[in-house]
């Protein structure tokens, strides 16, 4: 059942699989229950035949000691992969937890940035456009002078050549 753990291991690895991965484990967990089980009541049967009469059979008895350390130890090493998955998934979660932290850092300076770039090129066009009124306003007020001081003045009227 040792190679049957690890392949339920390498399954483990696919996060699609997970809902197979924890029947498998339930399923080998039974078997592991049930291995343990039953070298329990053998070992229970073992003990009231000796109570009954020295018939036990010694190589039996190895069998059945060997048996029920090896479920014990299939029971542990279950338990031991699934403590192992389980940590390495908390590890994996909380990276992504970070990297996501810093992408969202970085997204966050970098609207920082756009944002003091947009505002100073706010305060350059406005200051652009007030010289740009000004001058114009200058250049506006220096024509109507002209034109004033280009207007024909009016000839004088000569009172003489009207009477004749």
């Amino acid at each position: 059942m040792t190679g049957i753990g690890q392949h339920i291991d390498i399954i483990a690895q696919d996060e699609n699989e997970r809902q197979r991965v924890k029947q498998y484990g339930d399923v080998l967990g039974k078997i592991g229950n049930e291995i343990k089980g039953m070298a329990q009541r053998l070992q229970e049967q073992m003990q009231k035949q000796q109570q009954a009469g020295p018939q036990t059979d010694p190589e039996l008895e190895s069998k059945i000691m060997a048996q029920q350390k090896l479920a014990d130890a299939k029971v542990e090493n279950n338990k031991n992969a699934s403590a192992q998955r389980t940590a390495q998934k908390q590890i994996a979660f909380e990276k992504e937890q970070m990297r996501k932290d810093a992408q969202l850092q970085a997204e966050l300076q970098r609207e920082q940035q756009r944002t003091a770039v947009e505002l100073k090129l706010g305060d350059v066009t406005a200051a652009n456009q007030l010289q740009l009124d000004r001058a114009t306003t200058l250049a506006d007020i220096r024509n109507e002078h002209i034109k004033a001081a280009n207007k024909p003045k009016p000839k004088p009227v000569d009172k003489k050549s009207k009477k004749s």
